[in-house]
């Protein structure tokens, strides 16, 4: 409590000088004052002031201070001497102190150095080491003190390559001598100024001869709170022409610069307190609260010279009060912010709790991106006391700012099953601060617990999956502290806690959780809630949550004024609004504090005045010890870094309010006291509370709950239109206590259906509150939908009831005689079966809820009534979706609703396009010998037969339809496409799955979906259709179908054409065409011959693809070349690449029109020779030549089939004039 004390005793000191300074009148005021009175908003404040305007006849300079309380005397030290050093990296310096015929020095210090990393060593006279500190005292809290043998001392200071910037160093503070020039005998000891460095910056045994160094850019500022007008009186003693020193006003403007010898004080000694005689005594009047000094130097001759001295300062001073209260608003980063996932789940049940310490409100903007399903899924909003800011769905809070008049909040996130949306995310959060006049260095903590910590529902429901995400912004780690009461099944419901980023911390079941607690490092935590289908309990809840705050000026109750984290984060992008709260202010006087420091031209402070006009941007060090004055009376700071280093930032000394009138003085009338610190330690609760106004302390010490029993009675009770209130009894050890004396009950409510709350407020020695909850549940009349089946029925309830489960009682009589009981949930399609046919059956429900490991009914509901026809339903919805992916062949998705009282479904996919390349069967009807096709078309027609698009549906629907196919639940992946070496060809192309032509192929499901694999050819039909099993899988619903065709895929990459595809073709086609001039001269037909490229229709027409297909083995040529990349394989054969070129050959020039001789195959001469003998004999006038060129499936073919020209009576030729083709 030092630190509490010390804050009171010097607001009792600030309060009793009533804005004085220390200070010397010169002369008397010669304004006459007409004094009124005003009383501050809150009553606690008397402000009296003069009326009258500021009087200009008032400039007189009568407030004087000393110089060594405010800047430094040389450039040696610092402004304000201990607060800003840095003693550099990698230091190893040692600075020797002498005081010659010494007998003993004594030597009191302070330290301030990186721990375990930097030193400070002292070293006796005779070199030997004496002690060793490395510690953190960053507010000279802990004076040391040495004492050594003889007249000298050492010391000897080392640093590592690390953070230097945040630590001070040493500092002498006083030495004294016994003996010697400089001591008395006595031991009394005197002051010894000049034996030594008081800091790092000076140079051993140099301490005699001042000197300012070589290459010297520092500034100096000096400020005096109220200060209207400040007069300076100083001395300068520099090399002239090369070394400078500069005065700036408040606004950083240039006043004057000096660089001249002053010979007159070359030998005085400037170490002396006070200035009496030698030298030129120099004058500036500068307009403000503040001045600084700039000095520089070049790289030469500094040993000679002193610097500057500041010898005496007055000011013209303005009436002022340092703020001990007023708000500041900031932005807070928005890395913590709660955020759903996007898109979220269904039957989500989420928590997100954000706090900023120490806001008193925050104004929270939602994202224009917010949705959820309208008037289902809700994003409910609540405040740290539990009040209820809004509830909203659909599209009501995209874009939308709330105000939440506490420091945190809580979102309650509720979906259904159904559609998903983006859900929610915040834009920005503003904190207005509570300002506060203790001031907290260090790691501190505290713990608190209200309606924004996690708990369940007491008792919990079954089937519960909720997860509450909990995040205090500045925390660097947060302590748990979990009730006695806590309890869960064990082994069956869990607590699950994880950190920030989803590591598991703790998984607790039964009693694990009771009085438990948890460190979680981080600002932020989740606990995940699951529970089964049996017995409930008290679930969890925290007696306290304790976030623990690493930095200073970060948490509850410690912030004065704005200020950035020490170290502040990279890519930071902070606003900071402060407004002064008092009246008759005419602008706020800023002393920044001399720590602050950012990363020079990268990280920039920016002071705007209340109307947005810019007061400065500075960065490096340009803020450490600077005073602005802002007219008004507020400001607002903008800090924006980038993403590399990072120092302290920026914090202020003081905020002065400076008034419009020339005399102001405030009493205080009453206390205004809040709440900065709450301490649990052994049973009790200590609240300290200071004054905003006087920093008067006060504390309240109680006992708390942890030493209390409460023993709760039945907490469940069945909705009936009464008050229901459960019983409570609390104990302390085994004294039984009094409601109405040491506590009183309230209650959220008694009548009406939900979960409620009753809450037990201590009184009298005991504090704080309780909460218990207590559920009265629905009792409402069940309502049934009933779907009937040959011999059964399945029941769903239209107005379920969460978390409920159901009894059926059902009976052939309406009075229910002879009535059969079965047990359901409103999911799980229970089918009640063995009934009779045609027969009305009458139902009835009521449902249970288990409460506290207990059963509770409601009534039953009104009765139903069904009739059973004796038909079963087919699947209804079915849905087929294709699946096209790289290298792979086709696939299929199909889903549909589920039909009540299904077991299962069987899926039935059928080709119904024969594929002649791919079919195990293409050699059935080849003469292999001749490798002559032996089938006529009408044969083919007749094995392989072609239906329309309504007769393949229509097919899908006959009795026997899937009968002959057995179903099965295991699919076995193919490795597809694939190109393998047919044995009967010695070509290689694509295999597909070609089972799907003949039978189908058939699976069993109990899903209501189903995918299938990818192993469907290009280019063809198939359906898939489903049909429900009932009754073990003895009776089924009828058959739903979707006819589904694929395209053509342009290529596979793990294949490619050959490079001279292209060329190939058009010699071969040319070749071809060559038949009007080649078929006269072989064969003697000399009738026109006409030919039809019928490829282009292929592509869009399964139809005619089909016809194309069986033609090719009945009366056409095929020339079929598989597709692949090398020439030869690794037993030196030829590859099919090497067979194609070979191919192609053979159909180049006269080759494929000479009769097969051993050396060409002659595949023209064979087609014409068997076409022309069949034209001539029956008579044709003409010959028509369909052809058709295909680079699919991994096979490149060119296909003709000869026709009687003088007609379209072929199949083709009729196809194609049937749908205005030709």
């Amino acid at each position: 409590m030092k630190r509490i004390l010390s804050g009171f005793l010097a607001g009792l000191m600030i309060l009793s000088v009533a804005f004085s300074l220390p200070f010397t009148a010169q002369a008397a005021a010669k304004h006459q004052h007409d004094i009124v009175s005003a009383t501050s908003s809150n009553g606690s404040m008397q402000y009296n002031y003069c009326k009258s305007s500021k009087s200009e006849d008032n400039d007189d300079f009568k407030y004087r201070w000393t110089p060594n309380k405010i800047g430094p005397t040389t450039p040696e030290l610092s402004a304000n001497n201990y607060k800003v050093y840095t003693y550099g990296n990698y230091l190893n310096k040692y600075y020797e102190y002498k005081a010659k015929g010494a007998q003993k020095i004594r030597v009191d210090f302070y330290i301030d150095v990186e721990p375990n990393y930097d030193f400070v060593e002292f070293y006796d006279a005779n070199n030997k080491l004496v002690k060793k500190y490395s510690y953190r005292d960053v507010n000279k809290s802990k004076l040391q003190s040495l004492t050594f043998e003889g007249e000298s001392f050492k010391i000897r200071m080392t640093s590592d390559r690390s953070n230097t910037q945040a630590y001070k160093g040493f500092y002498i503070d006083n030495i004294y001598v016994t003996g010697g020039t400089y001591g008395n005998s006595d031991g009394s000891g005197e002051r010894a100024n000049i034996v030594g460095p008081s800091s790092p910056e000076y140079d051993v045994n140099n301490y005699n001869v001042v000197t300012y160094g070589n290459n010297l850019n520092q500034y100096y500022n000096y400020h005096y709170k109220g200060a209207k007008k400040i007069k300076v009186k100083f001395a300068i003693d520099v090399e002239p022409n090369y070394d400078f020193v500069e005065f700036y006003d408040m606004t950083g403007k240039l006043v004057k610069r000096y660089s001249y010898r002053d010979t007159e004080i070359e030998n005085r000694d400037w170490q002396d307190n006070e200035y009496t005689s030698g030298g030129k005594v120099h004058e500036l009047t500068l307009d403000g609260n503040a001045f600084q000094i700039r000095m520089t130097s070049d790289r030469s001759n500094t040993k000679a010279y002193k610097g500057f001295r500041i010898l005496e300062c007055y000011a013209v001073k303005d009436p002022a009060q340092t703020m001990n209260t007023g708000d500041y608003t900031m932005i807070t980063p928005k890395e913590d912010y709660p955020e759903s996932k996007h898109n979220y789940a269904d039957y989500l049940t989420e928590n997100y709790a954000y706090r900023y310490p120490n806001a008193k409100s925050l104004k929270v903007k939602f994202s224009d991106k917010c949705k959820t399903e309208h008037n289902v899924d809700y994003i409910t909003i609540y405040d740290a006391n539990g009040n209820k800011i809004g509830s909203y769905s659909g599209r009501q809070l995209a874009g939308k700012t709330l105000n939440i008049p506490t420091g945190a909040f809580r979102i309650q996130f509720t979906s259904d099953y159904s559609a998903n949306y983006y859900g929610f995310s915040i834009d920005s959060i503003e904190a207005t601060m509570a300002s506060n006049p203790i001031y907290t260095t260090g790691r501190y903590s505290e713990a608190y617990s209200n309606e924004i910590t996690p708990r369940t529902a007491h008792s919990y429901g079954n089937y519960a999956n909720e997860t509450y995400y909990y995040t205090d912004a500045t925390a660097t780690s947060i302590d748990l502290q979990f009730d006695k009461v806590c309890k869960t099944e064990k082994n069956w419901d869990f607590i699950t806690i994880r950190n920030k980023n989803g590591k598991q911390i703790a998984k607790l079941s039964g009693d694990q959780a009771s009085n438990k607690f948890i460190n979680i490092p981080g600002n932020s935590f989740s606990i995940t809630f699951t529970s089964d289908r049996s017995k409930t309990f008290y679930g969890y809840s925290l007696y306290y949550v304790s976030p623990n705050y690493g930095k200073a000026h970060e948490g509850n109750n410690v912030y004065a004024y704005p200020e950035s984290g020490h170290n502040y984060d990279n890519y930071a992008n902070q606003t900071y609004k402060y407004v002064c709260p008092l009246d008759h202010v005419q602008a706020l006087d800023l002393t920044f504090s001399d720590k602050c420091m950012t990363e020079e031209n990268y990280d920039i402070v920016s002071v705007y005045d209340k109307n947005n006009n810019l007061i400065g941007s500075y960065s490096g060090k340009m803020l450490a010890g600077k005073s602005l004055r802002v007219p008004g009376n507020e400001f607002t700071i903008k800090f924006k870094t980038d993403r590399s280093r990072a120092y302290y930032g920026f914090s202020f000394d003081d905020i002065s309010a400076v008034f419009d009138c020339d005399y102001m003085k405030v009493n205080e009338l009453k206390h205004d006291y809040v709440l900065t610190q709450t301490i649990n330690s052994n049973g009790t609760t200590e609240k300290v509370y200071a004054c905003k106004n006087c920093q008067d302390i006060k504390k309240d010490v109680n006992l708390n709950f942890e030493r209390l029993t409460f023993n709760l009675g039945d907490n469940v009770f069945k909705y009936d239109g009464k008050d229901h209130k459960p019983a409570i009894e609390v104990k302390d050890g085994n004294t039984v206590l009094r409601e109405g004396v040491n506590y009183e009950l309230s209650y959220s409510d008694t009548k009406n259906v939900g979960t409620q709350k009753m809450t037990v407020k201590m009184l009298g020695k005991y504090s704080g509150t309780k909460e218990f909850e207590y559920v009265i549940y629905e009792n409402t009349a069940t309502k049934l939908s009933l779907t009937p089946s040959p011999h059964a029925f399945t029941p769903k309830v239209d107005n379920a009831v969460k978390d409920a489960k159901y009894e059926l009682m059902y009976s052939k009589n309406s009075n229910f005689t002879d009535a059969k009981t079965v047990q359901f949930t409103n999911s799980d399609n229970t089918m009640v079966t063995g009934l009779d046919v045609r027969t009305t059956y009458y139902v009835k429900a009521r449902y249970s809820l288990e409460i506290n490991g207990k059963t509770y009914y409601s009534d039953y509901g009104n009765v139903f009534n069904t009739y059973l026809d004796g038909t079963y339903d087919p699947v209804s919805n079915l849905k087929v979706s294709m699946v096209d992916e790289t290298n792979k062949a086709w696939g299929m998705n199909a889903t549909w609703d589920a039909v009540p009282g299904a077991e299962g479904y069987e899926v039935l996919i059928k080709g119904w396009d024969y594929d002649w390349c791919n079919s195990e069967m293409t050699i059935v009807g080849w003469d292999k010998e001749n490798k002559y096709p032996v089938l006529t078309y009408e044969q083919y027609a007749k094995n392989y037969p072609v239906y329309t698009d309504s007769e393949i549906l229509e097919k899908t629907k006959s009795n026997n339809f899937g009968n002959n196919v057995e179903y099965s639940t295991n699919i076995v992946e193919q490795e597809l496409p694939t190109s393998r070496e047919h044995s009967d060809s010695g070509y290689s192309y694509y295999d597909y799955f070609e089972n799907f032509y003949y039978n189908g192929v058939g699976y069993y499901t109990t899903k209501t979906s189903f995918k299938t694999l990818q192993n469907f050819a290009d280019n063809r039909r198939y359906t898939i259709s489903v049909r429900p099993v009932f009754e073990k899988g003895t009776q089924y619903g009828a058959w739903s179908s979707s006819l589904m065709k694929t395209t053509h895929k342009s290529s596979y990459t793990n294949y490619s054409l050959p490079s001279y595809t292209t060329q190939a073709k058009n010699n071969v086609i040319k070749n071809l065409k060559n038949a009007n001039t080649k078929v006269p001269e072989l064969f003697d037909y000399s009738k026109n011959i006409s030919f039809v490229d019928i490829g282009k229709y292929l592509s869009d027409d399964v139809y005619l693809e089909n016809l194309s297909r069986k033609l090719n083995d009945a009366d056409t040529t095929d020339i079929f070349i598989a597709r692949s990349v090398n020439d030869f394989d690794p037993n030196g054969y030829w590859t099919p690449e090497s067979y194609a070129k070979f191919e192609f050959e053979l159909l180049e020039g006269d080759k494929p029109w000479v009769e097969f001789n051993g050396m060409s195959d002659g595949e023209f001469y064979n087609v014409f020779e068997k076409a022309s003998k069949q034209a001539k004999s029956e008579n044709w006038g003409s010959m028509r030549v369909y052809y058709f060129w295909s680079e699919l499936e991994g096979a490149i073919n060119l296909n003709c089939y000869v026709v009687n020209g003088d007609n379209f009576n072929d199949p083709i030729g009729k196809y194609l004039k049937s749908i205005g083709k030709i």
